[in-house]
């Protein structure tokens, strides 16, 4: 029995092109579940200074941090890694995690999410342009929980509790 391959291409302009602003990240989608036949999605993750996701937990896939530019602190459980160019780190479902870009430059991340299927998310929040306010956090919590994200604290950014509540 003859089986059949489908092979996917993108050129990265094309991708970069078409990549949101999520809350306050540029994330270019680098492989999506139609891509990969819902294995896995991957992201690529441009974080000005000091930006990051507040505290989250994700109930349907687990999260694999690759820093390729920059130094960037991920917040996974009750470990705090200082992560350099090089670094990897693991974050199952079910675990809180956070991170923030550190230092006066941009990093650059790579984020590999497994199943598939977290670009809706992404697609859903992000905006064309660069964000001129903070995220509505109420909207957040609501399309998060869409997306079986619980959206729980500020983590490791500089956001008061109260808008977490």
């Amino acid at each position: 029995m003859a089986s059949t391959t489908h092979v996917y291409a993108e050129i990265r302009e094309e991708a970069d092109r078409k990549a949101p602003w999520f809350l306050g990240v540029l994330t270019a989608v680098r492989a999506s579940a139609d891509q990969t036949q819902g294995g896995y999605s991957l992201f690529e993750q441009t974080l000005p200074p000091g930006a990051g996701t507040p505290l989250h937990i994700h109930h349907n896939e687990d999260e694999t941090f690759y820093v390729i530019d920059g130094n960037v602190t991920i917040l996974c459980g009750d470990t705090r890694t200082e992560a350099k160019p090089g670094t990897w780190l693991f974050a199952p479902r079910d675990v809180p995690h956070s991170y923030r870009a550190e230092g006066n430059t941009t990093a650059r991340l790579l984020l590999l999410l497994n199943p598939s299927g977290f670009e809706r998310f992404i697609y859903e929040m992000g905006e064309k342009n660069p964000p001129t306010a903070p995220p509505d956090m109420k909207r957040l919590k609501v399309v998060a929980a869409k997306y079986g994200v619980d959206i729980i604290g500020p983590g490791l950014l500089d956001i008061p509790q109260e808008f977490f509540s």
